[in-house]
């Protein structure tokens, strides 16, 4: 058994060594996170896994691999294998010439892509948590995952589908079906392609993005996403479109096209900058 006082000590332990999370931490902050996600507590140990997200060596690699396999909880597995992805990001960045500081050694980079391969592989594993380790898994990419993602694009399930979009953006290859998910009958399809469209830079998406954000029918946060979008692309043909968003009364879609409209514009300025 274990007292209110003691779950209450450690989430306050948390929150302090939150303010100063980075990929070094101090041995006695390391310490700190170490006992939280081995906590009996369950809150104390989903707080603890968030962490990791931030903080990341070696040895905690290892013992977010360990928690994404062993937790009882599936929220908390999930969560760790997500927690792996922006280390094994850094890391991919750096073994391709990047300039990112990367907190994991070779040996624990491979041991974290093969731990998500088999965590994604696991057929009897929560749902939840395959989709999370497949798309923490594309940070590094590798040869398996295409054909994992085709698969998870071809599910009827638009969790798997929305799974599919995500790695899609960190792949080569999908510009067609990146194209073909923006018209998923599925809104959570919709809007995670309504948000790669603009990272991979598919300008070819443009007029189908504007048809979304135009839609009065379609969800507010696909609409939102696809201005996003739009002004990542810098497509000028969308301003005049954008300008009448604006005026729209409802002041989440009205600050994303202003945001929109922003951002093609200085593209603009940065062209007009350029020697002709």
């Amino acid at each position: 058994m274990y007292d209110d006082e003691d779950d209450d000590e450690a989430i306050a332990a948390l929150d302090a060594l939150a303010s100063e999370a980075d990929w070094d931490l101090p041995p006695e902050s390391r310490a700190v996170l170490v006992d939280s996600l081995r906590s009996p507590d369950d809150a104390v140990r989903r707080d603890a896994v968030e962490m990791l997200a931030h903080s990341m060596d070696d040895g905690l690699a290892a013992l977010a691999l360990e928690i994404a396999r062993q937790d009882p909880v599936g929220e908390i597995r999930a969560a760790a294998a997500s927690a792996l992805a922006p280390a094994l990001a850094a890391w991919q960045d750096a073994e391709t010439g990047g300039e990112r500081e990367t907190p994991l050694s070779r040996q624990a980079a491979e041991a974290v892509r093969q731990g998500l391969r088999q965590l994604y592989y696991a057929s009897e594993g929560p749902k939840e948590l395959r989709r999370r380790a497949l798309e923490a898994s594309v940070q590094a990419p590798d040869a398996w995952q295409e054909g994992a993602v085709r698969a998870a694009w071809a599910s009827a399930d638009p969790e798997w589908r929305a799974s599919a979009v995500f790695c899609m953006v960190r792949l080569p290859d999908f510009a067609r079906e990146l194209a073909e998910a923006l018209r998923d009958r599925a809104p959570l399809v919709r809007l995670q392609a309504a948000r790669a469209a603009g990272d991979v830079g598919l300008i070819e998406a443009a007029p189908r993005l504007l048809v979304l954000a135009q839609a009065a029918d379609e969800e507010p946060l696909v609409r939102i996403a696809a201005m996003e979008s739009l002004g990542l692309l810098g497509d000028r043909k969308a301003m005049a479109p954008l300008r009448e968003l604006a005026a729209v009364p409802d002041p989440e879609l009205s600050f994303a096209a202003r945001s929109a409209l922003a951002r093609i514009k200085g593209y603009e300025e940065e062209d007009g900058d350029e020697p002709s």
